[in-house]
């Protein structure tokens, strides 16, 4: 039973201590979550089942260099930054026990075991076991850009958290105390000059990871005016550069433009996924990011001439336009009540609003629906705005009734003028009262579909009149 426990701890603590390749990569985060648990499975082991000596020292110097070398929180960060066992103790406490084994650590030397001592003899022992881990996380939030701050804060947060001196409720324990706590922490555990630059962006020539990080904590507050404001200066400072990175200057571009959508900023987010495009042409996020935004609240127009701008080939991959890159790289990540599959100018011909209007109670026959369907196919251009396409069936229904008004008046003719009229006026009633289009007039009328009462309504009083016939 206990036989695979050894190999998976031993090859677990292998992986953590040594350089990550394309074959651990995958599962490091599994084995680096997994380690308490194993290793407490291991502790429980007697008998026969009670694993070597030898297998014990191996697993000793491999806990001990996980958690003082900085060697292994720098190869592994991808890995460990999402590890929850920094911040319980009941898991801190079975590699804590381990360290406290003679066999796992009989042969270490003198000074080892001597801080092994110091951690057992603290007020607070599973904090003070992952302090060395800590101390390579604190200046990464602080002074590096290389690692999200989010996460390392989340690191940190986390291990705050271990053997509490006082029992502090949830509601009392805000974010922002937490972010204070988090930098007290720093400050104690950091050398003087890391711990200045808490302050750093108070100074002359503040860098750009000061306002990176600060406007990220400002969002983790949800205080996105003042997140926009700290990542607006770290944008200046990125393009204010002699040779600026193409790179961050997409990232902040991008990470701006998502802020302003929930300050209800639309433009402005457009305006900075266009800067990112003019730095990465063919970036996803951003063609992704204009394209909802105007699905969801920009004029038909301007969603309209973007459509048609982005099928333009993409240059990365070859066969596909820009437009169809961007809607399968989306594909899996838009539910159904999404902008996207909700937009009338994706739709088939067959459900948009000019054959729901017809199928509506007074409409034309069957007969005629079919035919004006397979017209709109044929005559209008893919991804033709609404309007435009009850422009142009209300043009070709025009048509049929003067070529009719010509001919004698034939009882077949009567009946097929009489269910062009019908068309004719729920395409009517189906446009705004105050900007709709008369029969034979032109213009840019904004089309606001009506439910199926209103128009009833509205086509009740036309024939009431004796509208057209």
């Amino acid at each position: 039973m206990y036989d695979a426990h050894p190999a998976i701890v031993k090859h677990a603590l292998h992986y953590l201590t040594s350089a990550p390749d394309v074959r651990t990569k995958p599962i490091g985060d599994y084995l680096a979550r997994k380690l308490p648990a194993q290793l407490d499975k291991l502790s429980q082991a007697d008998g026969y089942d009670e694993i070597l000596s030898s297998d014990k020292k191996e697993i000793g110097d491999g806990l001990f260099s996980l958690l003082v070398s900085g060697e292994v929180i720098e190869r592994h960060w991808e890995s460990l930054k999402y590890i929850l066992w920094f911040g319980e103790d009941s898991q801190v406490e079975i590699l804590r026990k381990w360290l406290q084994d003679p066999g796992a650590i009989g042969h270490l030397g003198r000074l080892d075991k001597y801080w092994l001592k110091s951690v057992s003899a603290s007020q607070r022992p599973n904090r003070e076991l992952l302090i060395p881990l800590m101390k390579k996380i604190a200046p990464h939030w602080l002074q590096d850009r290389t690692w999200g701050s989010k996460d390392c804060f989340g690191a940190l947060r986390r291990f705050l958290t271990l053997d509490p001196l006082e029992v502090e409720s949830e509601n009392e324990m805000t974010v922002s105390k937490e972010l204070e706590r988090a930098e007290k922490w720093c400050q104690d555990a950091l050398s003087p000059t890391s711990r200045d630059s808490l302050s750093a962006i108070e100074l002359e020539n503040p860098s750009l990871s000061c306002f990176k990080g600060l406007a990220e904590s400002y969002y983790e507050n949800d205080e996105l005016l003042s997140a926009c404001s700290s990542m607006e200066k770290a944008l200046s400072l990125v393009k204010a550069a002699e040779s600026p990175d193409n790179e961050e200057l997409t990232s902040i571009y991008l990470r701006l433009a998502s802020w302003y959508i929930p300050l209800q900023q639309p433009e402005r987010a457009v305006t900075h996924y266009e800067q990112a495009l003019e730095v990465s042409p063919d970036n996803q996020d951003a063609l992704s990011g204009i394209l909802t935004i105007r699905i969801d609240s920009g004029p038909e127009g301007k969603t309209h001439a973007f459509i048609i701008a982005m099928n333009e080939p993409n240059s990365k991959e070859p066969g596909l336009s820009r437009l169809a890159s961007t809607l399968l790289s989306q594909a899996d990540d838009y539910g159904y009540g999404s902008p996207l599959r909700t937009w009338s100018l994706l739709e088939p011909v067959e459900t948009d609003l000019v054959t729901k209007v017809f199928m509506l109670e007074g409409g034309p026959q069957q007969s005629l629906i079919d035919e004006l369907t397979e017209f709109v196919k044929a005559k209008c251009p893919l991804g033709a705005t609404q309007l435009e396409r009850i422009k142009a069936v209300q043009e070709e229904l025009q048509t049929r009734i003067a070529t009719f008004s010509q001919e004698a008046g034939e009882s077949d003719n009567l009946e097929a003028k009489e269910d062009i009229q019908k068309a004719l006026n729920v395409l009517e009633s189906a446009l705004a009262p105050n900007e709709g289009l008369t029969n034979g007039a032109s213009g840019d009328a904004s089309m606001i579909p009506l439910d199926s009462k209103d128009i009833a309504k509205k086509l009740r009083r036309h024939m009431w009149h004796g509208v057209g016939l």
